[in-house]
């Protein structure tokens, strides 16, 4: 899901730049060629028009441009905003295709089948490389209580297997998987006499601080709202309190899931 979410957003930034870099080219053929070199004369800036002459070889020409043709200073601004973009964007280009050819989707199932295949009858299973304790490493394995509502609904993998319920949830679990961070996905918890299922309950490595997460994915809808609001309030009321023990992320029909500032929350709550 990452991985995916990688590649499209490369794949989006080169398509957005060769969108700029049509455009950028045919609006320098209406430009006029040169540059403005601007100097400060008796404390007042004087600008100039420096240009080469067709067919001529020697040092470029400097014109002065008066006050009153704002449009030729205007329009020299415009072709160096637009000259040193194109060179910025190209290179981005080239380096982006040069990227998504080399660059291979890890993908663990696939490098476990070829081990399988490879050393037949032995039983293999991967460890994760992480900077966790070795006592740390067994408790998100430990048995545990979960949600056993609609276990069909279960049918979004993250890179390591683990089966949830929304692309959103996967996109989190896989950040968290790739910091080495342990966490359950849909643990019991228990509140007064009621039962509830955060989204992750994490342990957190530097303290070993159980934290919980809960992702709300239909922020803007009426009635999930009020559920959202009465589950935020359960938590304050037992002690788990928001941006302290609760970590809360939230998606609109609008507003969708953006990896980059669940990557940031991890930083900040999780492994810093």
């Amino acid at each position: 899901m990452i991985i995916n979410n990688i590649i499209h957003s490369v794949l989006q930034c080169v398509k957005m730049h060769e969108a700029l870099i049509r455009k950028f080219d045919n609006e320098l053929v209406d430009l006029p060629q040169g540059q403005l070199v601007c100097r400060e004369i008796r404390n007042r800036v004087r600008c100039y028009h420096s240009h080469k002459r067709p067919g001529e070889n020697a040092t470029p020409v400097q014109k002065y441009i008066s006050k009153e043709n704002e449009e030729l200073i205007f329009a020299l601004i415009r072709r160096e905003f637009i000259e040193k973009s194109l060179k910025i964007m190209q290179n981005n280009v080239k380096a982006a295709y040069e990227f998504l050819k080399k660059f291979k989707p890890y993908d663990p199932d696939k490098i476990e089948a070829t081990l399988a295949k490879k050393y037949k009858g032995l039983t293999y299973k991967p460890k994760a490389n992480g900077a966790l304790s070795p006592e740390d490493l067994p408790w998100e394995k430990e048995p545990y209580d979960k949600n056993e509502y609609h276990p069909e609904g279960l049918k979004h993998n993250t890179l390591n297997g683990l089966k949830v319920r929304s692309k959103s949830e996967a996109i989190i679990a896989g950040l968290l998987e790739a910091e080495d961070i342990p966490f359950r996905y849909e643990a019991q918890l228990v509140l007064g006499s009621q039962k509830y299922y955060p989204d992750f309950t994490i342990l957190r490595p530097r303290d070993r601080q159980i934290l919980y997460w809960e992702h709300f994915g239909m922020a803007d809808d009426r009635e999930y709202s009020m559920s959202m609001h009465q589950k935020i309030d359960t938590y304050i009321r037992h002690g788990i309190i928001p941006g302290t023990h609760l970590i809360m992320s939230f998606e609109t029909k609008e507003n969708t899931i953006d990896p980059r500032a669940i990557a940031s929350m991890i930083k900040a709550y999780i492994s810093e």
